[in-house]
């Protein structure tokens, strides 16, 4: 049989898919034609009063300004013209408040236009969804969102807008955008298309751990691209199909599983990993695919390629299971054996949207020693200090501070500290130093204790063994512990020349990043700031 040549295939598809496109935007503006023809009507409607109203209401605004605090000044029961004044100023407040209301209420309808709007374009989101899942591309097309971020500069400067307003409108869209795509289908990287095999033809996945976060995390999205996805658990080691208990491994539910595989992924602790691997080694084809998903790679890659004779492929998503999507998101690859057979899963990471770093395993682990251990370190370290020194432990020993030294106001005299109140947002009332900081915190500095809190919020056991993981990571954080010491020396003998000295040498080492880094924290800081609450 003859097979289509590349060009036959990609005309069919370029038909097919201008079909498809033309179908599923007849079908968009189909459902959402009422949600546009509100947007057009009421676009129009207030824009015009907008630009009517501005003028006036600027002007009032300048005016009734002194009125008021000449007013309030020259106030006097006793004076009749004073009286009059107030009477006036009473007058004015009325119309004033009529005419904002009324700039308010068309505010209200410029939102819900572009609420309309925002759901058109979700519906187009979707349509273009499909059409590049069923086309074979991948979520994340950094040509297009170049295109639109400058569209938006363009419409920026077109209607006077303020320098990135769009913009940032268009990241937020954007992101969204990236979940819509990803919420039905994803395109296969495996050979060919999975939707084109039949089920004993397609890629066929064991996770072992499936049920855990990042298992659950990969089983969710492998499934969502066509893979055939089983999942196992210590348990199934025990039992067969039937449910009846087993005391040879090899008739167990789990063996069968793994048996069938065509790619074995290994999802369990770091403690676990090198035992684990060792026990599915012996359950795999010799052509199956053995990979991991810890976050160190030089013992866990090394037990693979001994005990497994066929492809082998470490991977370490940086990111936690909690993460909306694999978009922009980073995966480190560390080739083993027979890479060529291992390929597809990283052209399959970019199908999700992520950013694949292909990398040996010392480089892996270097780069994990500072990224990861020693920042860990250094943040337990900063959270177990704030529990010791200020925590309600330490007054027990006599080392507590009492949050009143944060302010001239007692937390007990002072409603906004209370947790709970209408204070920044907080939880609960267990903590009321760390809820007085938070009152207290910058939109950095409350992005910083945000981190460091949300670290304290996961699994003790992960960091003590990302940490703890080898010997040179706990020498690595003796080196830093020894840094500060002398950074504390120098600061003690009031030495300013010194620690400018060393400010400067290490803004050297950082670059041209020194700069880059301020410049895009700042982009980010503005998005903190919006995610605070407005005093009541």
């Amino acid at each position: 049989m003859s097979m289509p040549t590349k060009s036959s295939q990609a005309a069919s598809s370029c038909v097919n898919a201008s079909a498809l496109d033309a179908c599923n935007t007849t079908q968009a503006k189909a459902v959402d034609a009422p949600y546009q023809n509100n947007a057009e009507k009421v676009i129009p409607s207030f824009a015009s009063n907008a630009e009517s109203l501005s003028p006036n209401s600027a002007s009032n605004a300048e005016n009734l300004s002194p009125n008021s605090a000449s007013n309030a000044e020259n106030i006097s029961p006793c004076s009749a013209s004073n009286a009059d004044a107030l009477s006036q100023s009473v007058a004015a407040n009325a119309e004033t408040a009529a005419e904002l209301k009324r700039l308010r209420e068309e505010i209200d309808a410029a939102d819900e236009a572009i609420a309309a709007l925002l759901r058109v374009r979700t519906s187009l989101v979707r349509s273009a969804a499909r059409l590049k899942s069923q086309s074979g591309e991948g979520v994340v097309s950094g040509i297009r969102e170049e295109k639109i971020l400058f569209h938006g500069a363009q419409l920026e400067q077109k209607y006077g807008l303020a320098p990135s307003l769009m913009q940032d409108l268009q990241r937020r869209i954007l992101r969204q955008s990236y979940i819509e795509k990803g919420s039905d289908r994803y395109a296969s990287a495996h050979e060919q298309s999975e939707a084109n095999k039949s089920a004993s033809e397609r890629c066929k996945v064991c996770i072992v751990g499936g049920a855990g976060g990042m298992g659950s995390y990969f089983v969710r999205y492998l499934s969502a691209a066509g893979y055939e996805v089983s999942v196992v658990e210590p348990h199934d080691y025990k039992m067969d199909h039937y449910g009846s208990a087993v005391e040879d491994i090899h008739k167990s539910i789990a063996a069968s599983r793994l048996a069938s595989a065509n790619w074995c992924i290994i999802s369990v602790p770091i403690d676990k990993t090198n035992e684990v691997i060792k026990q599915v080694a012996s359950l795999i084809r010799k052509d199956c695919i053995l990979s991991d998903l810890t976050s160190i790679k030089g013992e866990p890659l090394q037990t693979m390629l001994k005990y497994h004779s066929g492809p082998v492929v470490g991977l370490h998503p940086m990111f936690g299971p909690d993460t909306v999507s694999f978009v922009k998101q980073v995966v480190v690859v560390v080739n083993g054996r027979e890479d060529d057979k291992c390929a597809f899963i990283a052209k399959q990471m970019r199908l999700f949207g992520a950013h694949v770093v292909t990398c040996s395993a010392d480089e892996h682990d270097n780069a994990m020693r500072v990224i990861q251990a020693l920042r860990h370190f250094t943040t337990i370290a900063y959270g177990n200090f704030l529990r010791e020194r200020f925590g309600t432990d330490a007054a027990d020993t006599g080392n507590a501070v009492s949050t009143s030294d944060l302010s001239p106001s007692s937390l007990d005299n002072d409603p906004s500290s209370k947790l709970g109140s209408e204070g920044r947002d907080s939880p609960n009332s267990d903590s009321p130093f760390v809820a007085r900081l938070i009152d207290m915190c910058s939109p950095i500095y409350h992005l910083e204790l945000l981190m460091v809190g949300r670290l304290f919020a996961q699994n003790p056991e992960l960091y003590c063994d990302i940490i703890s993981a080898s010997d040179k990571n706990l020498e690595l954080i003796g080196q830093y512990i020894d840094c500060a010491s002398r950074c504390l020396q120098i600061l003690k003998h009031k030495d300013r020349e010194a620690f400018i000295d060393e400010f400067k040498s290490t803004t050297n080492f950082f670059g041209a990043y020194a700069d880059s880094f301020l410049k895009e924290s700042g982009r980010i800081l503005a998005l903190v700031q919006d995610t605070f609450a407005a005093d009541k």
